[in-house]
């Protein structure tokens, strides 16, 4: 169902919708797109498809010094809206949003992945046999609406993030070389990330694929964004009201207008979509996995005995994650140090100690010490709660008995477990 006017065509410079409700979702939403060339670039090599219908919206960044990046960025945007539009992938939102289950999750990551491998192949079929397209290529982040859960699927560097609780929380890992030496232990934590994709659409390798699942609470703000638009968010806790503030028609196009107006030597694109208060006649269905979370989360180091206003300031920044088996677990996401909570499956620590759930993966991280030693893998499908070490220190700064308390748990688990 919809409420106002929509526009969605493929490859989109502008757009905009307010008042928008998707059947089974509990709250409504307003959403902006935009993607604007860099002044001295000829063409604009990002893109952006906005479908508010189906909840569905797309960026793509051709890459800046490839050949045909514009046209790598709209073959993607094309495979991505062919395959998300699909009859089979609105049963899946369908079946999710009426009834959310982990396998129904699943599903719909699944087509996630499935699309982005599409795209990927799409990219390298338009490549072939055009001396002019060799070696075109684009990142893409994808964000499909279902229920009361946002679906985000994630390749190369351009980024999303959620804007919740007066914090800005980068919710992807950029998928660089650099940041893949620094994960490696290679290099060191902190310094200048712009470098080289390790992971981008139009390659014959393996394509990475990341993925995550949002629980939408009333007035969440989710951003994607290029990588010409990330200067805009160098104050990040003040961005979520800044952004917050904006008008709902005209969000991401003044976002890129802070970006251009620090450097518009980039192109810059962003998607930002705002949700509203709950509708009150909706009563929201919670997965029948979520009372076992919780009770995991009862009997970690973090949580045991807080408060529920505490936990819930603590939770707030957490993200859920799910990696298949023989994954390796990264000390280093999302440009930060990170600590995971294990919610379901197992992860292998390199002395050969096994972690199930509740398990506590890089407690270290949030004490900010560098882990030098190898890294731990899933053994089977895993689900995990990542916490990065800034947003830990924001929520241990707004409340400094919480933070006493925290650290001082920290402190005794990682004593207890050396």
């Amino acid at each position: 169902m919809l409420h106002g006017t929509v526009q969605h065509p493929l490859h989109l410079h502008a757009a905009s919708a307010t008042g928008v409700m998707l059947d089974g979702a509990r709250f409504p939403f307003d959403c902006s797109a935009t993607a604007v060339k860099g002044a001295p670039r000829a063409t604009n090599q990002d893109a952006v498809l906005c479908r508010p219908d189906i909840g569905l919206f797309v960026l793509a960044d051709g890459l800046g010094g490839h050949a045909a990046g514009e046209v790598a960025a709209a073959v993607a945007l094309a495979a991505v809206e062919e395959s998300l539009s699909s009859p089979a992938i609105a049963a899946r939102t369908a079946a999710f949003a009426e009834q959310p289950s982990l396998e129904r999750r699943r599903h719909l990551l699944d087509g996630l992945r499935e699309a982005c491998l599409t795209a990927n192949r799409r990219v390298v079929e338009a490549a072939a046999g055009e001396p002019s397209r060799r070696g075109m290529a684009s990142t893409l982040d994808i964000l499909l609406l279902a229920g009361t859960s946002a679906f985000l699927a994630h390749v190369g560097d351009a980024r999303a993030y959620l804007g919740r609780a007066g914090r800005l929380l980068q919710l992807t890992d950029d998928h660089s070389s650099y940041d893949a030496l620094r994960t490696s232990g290679k290099r060191s934590h902190g310094g200048d990330s712009k470098s080289p994709l390790a992971h981008s659409l139009g390659t014959l390798e393996p394509l990475r694929v990341d993925t995550a699942v949002i629980p939408l609470a009333p007035e969440d703000i989710l951003l994607l964004c290029s990588d010409g638009t990330t200067p805009a968010l160098d104050s990040r806790d003040a961005d979520v009201e800044r952004i917050a503030s904006l008008a709902p028609t005209t969000a991401a196009a003044e976002l890129v207008a802070l970006a251009h107006a620090k450097d518009d030597s980039d192109d810059a694109a962003a998607i930002v979509v705002r949700f509203g208060a709950a509708v009150a006649a909706e009563v929201a269905t919670e997965p029948a996995h979520a009372e076992r979370d919780r009770e995991t989360l009862d009997v970690t180091p973090l949580f045991a005995e807080l408060s529920a206003d505490r936990r819930a300031t603590l939770e707030a920044v957490l993200l859920e994650l799910e990696f298949d088996a023989d994954r390796t677990l990264q000390s280093v996401m999302a440009g930060d140090r990170v600590a995971y909570v294990v919610l379901e499956g197992c992860v292998a620590l390199p002395n050969g100690r096994l972690l199930g759930a509740a398990g506590f993966v890089f407690p270290e991280s949030l004490l900010d010490v560098s882990v030098r030693e190898p890294l731990p893998r899933t053994v089977e499908r895993t689900r995990v709660l990542r916490l990065r070490q800034c947003d830990f220190l924001a929520v241990c700064e707004r409340d400094p008995r919480l933070a006493a308390d925290l650290h001082r748990r920290l402190a005794r688990h990682v004593a207890l477990t050396r």
